[in-house]
């Protein structure tokens, strides 16, 4: 995942997303999604745009090619999703040092309810 982060046209549709999340997420080379939208020929404002009145949608179909072996292994030509991974993302920060949990005493180890 280039930018660390995805659902880009889903936050859109529900007016989820801003210019400023679009500055704030950046790739490993430093590109932020805004510079990569216009280096592609995009207007990274009319993301703004995309909102849409969830009052006038009843069903929403999204087509994906499969990732993975299921269908093709099975000679299906085509399958409807009824279920889908839900995935969350966290940053995490960690401080401490490296040190093994079964030699290192309790009061030798740095941690701030440890002691």
């Amino acid at each position: 995942m280039r930018f660390g982060t995805g659902y880009f046209g889903s936050k859109a549709m529900l007016g989820q997303i801003t210019l400023e999340d679009l500055h704030q997420y950046k790739d490993k080379d430093n590109v932020s999604v805004y510079e990569a939208m216009q280096e592609y020929g995009l207007v990274p404002e009319n993301v703004l745009k995309a909102k849409v009145d969830l009052s006038r949608i009843k069903a929403f179909i999204e087509m994906h090619i499969e990732q993975g072996p299921v269908l093709e292994q099975k000679k299906i030509e085509m399958g409807l999703v009824d279920c889908i991974v839900g995935i969350q993302r966290y940053m995490v920060t960690v401080h401490g040092r490296a040190d093994h949990a079964g030699t290192t005493p309790m009061d030798m180890r740095i941690c701030g309810g440890c002691r």
